[in-house]
Order: C-alpha cells, then structure tokens, then sequence
C-alpha cells in the first residue's frame, strides 16, 4: 500500500524494494511488525483455563455414557470459492485474439442451474442438495443429521454416539437437539471461537482439502491453457480427487489426537498456551495493516519529505488517504447493517462459563432445555395473550370514548339547530307583530289622505232634507237642478 501511495506521489514505478528501505531510513518514526491473521475473538479464546475446563467436561461425558472412540464425530461447513485463482497473465498473438476472440475468464459462469458432472452414485458415496441462498440453513442442517444417523446407527447399535460440532445456528435448534436425544447422540458445542484449536477438521482436515483442491484447480487450468471458461459443472471432478488426497484415515486420526481427543490427552493443546507465546511470522506473505488514520497521515508526511514536498501533491497524497478511509467507512457500515436471515438459534439455558463454554447436549441437559424453553414459550404466550387483551381494551375504551364522542357531538348538533329554529320562529314573529303594528297606521293614513267620495243622489237627498231657512231665517231656495 505504502508503495502504491509513493507512486501516486512521485507519478513513476518505485521498486519492490524501495518500502523496505523508506522503513529502514525512518525506522524511529515508523514500525513495522508483522499481524496475526487470526481474528481477535479467536485470539482471545485461546486460553489454557479454558481449554483445561473442556477437556475436563470431555473427560466426564465420555465416562458416563460410556462412548468408544470410534463412536466420536466432527461436523462442520467448508466453502469453495470454485474458480478463484490468483491473477494469471496470458500471452497470445494478435492473430489468435483477433480470430479466436479468446478470453481468460477463470470464474463460475453459470448461476442459474448447477449440473453435476462425472458423478457415479456405486463409485461416490455423497450426497447433495441446495438451498435457495446457497449456504447452510436449519433445514439443510437438519437433513444433514438425518443421513449421519442412517449411516452410522448400525455401527453404533444401542450405545451412544458423540457428535461435536460448533455453535453455528443450524446445529443448536430444538429439532436438531430433540432428534439427537431421541437417538441417543450426545451433542456436544465447542467453546465460541475456538474451532481453530480445538477442531479436528480445523486442525487437520480442512487445510489440505484446500491445498489439494487449489492443485486440482492449476493442474485443470494448465490442462485447459486457459481457454475454456470454469463452471460449477466441474467443481465435483476437482472436488473429489481433493477430497479422497486429504480425507485420508492418517489426516482423519492426526486430527483427533492433535485435539487430544483420542487418545484422550488435554496436554496437546494445553501445554501450547502454558508456555510464553512466541511471535511467529506468517505462513503468508500477505499482511493486513492495523495502522489508524493518524498513523497513515504520519507516513504520507514522511513520504512528502523523500519524494517531493509541493503543495498540490501534498493535497493529492491527503486527498488518497482520506478516500481509503472513507472506503473502507463504507464497507464496514455495509457489512454492520447485514442482516442474519433464518431462524432463531438456540441459546443454552445455563450458564457455561464454569466449563469453559463447551456445552454437551446430553439426555438430562435436553431435558432441562426442553423445560427452560417450554416455561419460556409460556411465558411468551401469556404476554402475548396478556398484550392482545390489553389491547382489546385499548381498542374498546377508544370505541367507546369515540362512541361518547359522536353522542355529544350529535347532541350539540341538535341544540344547535333547535337554537337556530327558536331564533327563527322569534324572528318571524317580531316581523309578524311589527307587520300588525304598522298596519292600522296605514289605514288611517289611507282614510286621511283619500278625499269623500259623494254621488248625486246622496246630493239630492241632502238637498232636499236641507232646511228652508239659513240661520237669519232667511228662506233658502234652492235650485232646481238639484231638485230634479
């Protein structure tokens, strides 16, 4: 990386040498030391107590029941990466890309449909299935029990049969462990991150499968020159031969005596851990750097200081460092939010720790496990039966409180319109007496305004009713047009 960075900087090929030399001129500054690629949480498990406890426990299960050695079995999952080599680099000539239109692609070329081939059921004794992900699951784990107490049951008779195995969920369900006990297995758990040690397949069996695996895969490549494109057709004839080279009855017993299983002796693995550690390098010449960012900035300074110490390349080194940076942010948030799908594992309903956290499913340990998890099931359908009622309650008390609600709004919709229709009517009525009010006064207005109306025969009548006489007691006559 440092070289990769140098480059960047000084815009030209710096030698494969030249890091161990900027190391050794600023070897007070800079330390380099060589990282275990074991992971911190196995680093950590490894302890002699501990171990100390399990081949305690180990001890006693195996007494008690009375298990033969040849009666003792270790599962585990191996993966394939089925075409992945190290980069190769390919010569051809113009002619044959241009005509050929050859292309080096060593890699799985078909995701959909998966074709074994040169499989032999009476020459390979194997089985195989998928899963819809292509890993393990609790159903695949549970078939897979199936087939081992088919093969083995015959061998075992009426004794029983001890299976060890890690603490990956598709071992530890309550199927798996029911159908254990009803066959008389005892399941036994290895402590959390401690396969690497405690293992027979870790130990023994797994590392020469892929060895033997990656030389079937180069000798299948320079058969094939690279021309013909790997697909999971071919991973069982690579597979196989591997398979049968490293599954050998040597390997198989080297692993159970290097794990102080049998013959029994904790010392193989104990005496390791009670001895000062000693800091070995590697077997791979790949390491992984543990630097923090401050770290990184220190070496980009002092990288400025050999190569050029300009501004704008300066700029360009801490822009570099801070992308990493910010990549592998991302890559650690992405890998943070994944997700681990399938079902519930099961927990061990007791506490371990007095035994270095190995746990043996025996008879009387499952039946303690069914009754833990029985009381806890109860407990959680009681809550949940307990939540529903509350619930229903909530669920009453809001109808009826809604209920409540529509009520004294619909009667103060009916107040409110009675309200409106007493208003009304006193409305009414004031203009009905108003009108009543008024209406004499118009009369008489009517009366006063509008002049007698006399016809003539009221005159003549008048006429002739009138008296002779005026008040002088003059004689009136009157005129005979009014008298006719």
């Amino acid at each position: 990386m440092i070289q990769n960075f140098a480059q960047e900087i000084a815009h030209k090929y710096v030698g494969n040498r030249w890091v161990d030399r900027f190391l050794n001129r600023h070897n007070i500054d800079i330390y380099a030391r060589w990282a275990s690629g074991m992971e911190k949480e196995r680093k950590g498990a490894d302890s002699a107590f501990k171990y100390a406890l399990y081949f305690e426990l180990l001890k006693r299960k195996l007494e008690e029941y009375k298990i033969q050695p040849q009666l003792i079995y270790n599962m585990d999952e191996k993966g394939f990466l089925i075409g992945k080599l190290l980069k190769m680099k390919r010569i051809f000539t113009q002619r044959s890309w241009e005509e050929r239109g050859i292309k080096q692609m060593i890699e799985d070329g078909n995701r959909e449909w998966v074709t074994i081939k040169g499989f032999d059921p009476i020459k390979h004794d194997c089985n195989f299935t998928t899963s819809p992900t292509g890993w393990t699951n609790n159903d695949l784990g549970y078939k897979w029990l199936l087939k081992f107490d088919e093969r083995t049951k015959t061998k075992a008779q009426q004794a029983y049969q001890l299976l060890i195995l890690n603490s990956h969920e598709s071992h530890v369900t309550m199927k798996f462990i029911n159908y254990c006990d009803t066959n008389r297995i005892i399941l036994g758990i290895y402590p959390p991150h401690s396969t690497h040690t405690l293992q027979p397949l870790d130990v023994a069996l797994f590392r020469p499968l892929s060895v033997a695996y990656s030389d079937r895969l180069t000798d299948w490549i320079a058969k094939t020159e690279g021309f013909s494109n790997i697909q999971k057709r071919h991973f069982f004839t690579l597979f196989w031969p591997a398979w049968n080279d490293s599954f050998t009855e040597e390997n198989i017993l080297s692993g159970f005596e290097s794990t102080g299983i049998n013959p029994f002796n904790p010392q193989r693995v104990i005496a390791k851990f009670e001895r000062k550690l000693q800091k070995e390098r590697p077997p791979s010449s790949e390491s992984t750097s543990s630097l923090k960012a401050e770290d990184w900035r220190r070496i980009s300074e002092l990288l400025y200081s050999v190569v050029n110490n300009k501004v704008d390349k300066r700029l360009a080194m801490d822009n570099l460092v801070l992308q990493m940076e910010n990549n592998n942010l991302k890559s650690r948030l992405k890998d943070e939010k994944k997700k681990k799908t399938g079902k519930r594992q099961l927990k061990a309903p007791f506490d371990t720790s007095a035994d270095g956290g190995v746990m043996f499913y025996t008879p009387k340990a499952v039946q303690k496990a069914r009754d833990y998890y029985s009381e806890k099931d109860q407990r959680a359908e009681q809550l949940r039966i307990e939540r529903a009622e509350k619930k229903a309650r909530q669920e009453a008390e809001k109808l009826e409180k809604q209920q409540k609600k529509d009520i004294r709004a619909k009667r103060r919709a009916e107040d409110k319109a009675e309200k409106q229709r007493l208003k009304d009517e006193e409305k009414v009525s004031k203009q009905a007496n108003q009108q009543l009010q008024n209406d004499p006064k118009q009369a008489t207005r009517s009366r006063k305004k509008q002049p007698p109306i006399i016809d003539e025969e009221s005159i003549v009548e008048v006429a002739r009713a009138a008296p002779r006489v005026n008040t002088r007691g003059r004689k009136i006559v009157v005129p005979a047009r009014f008298l006719d």
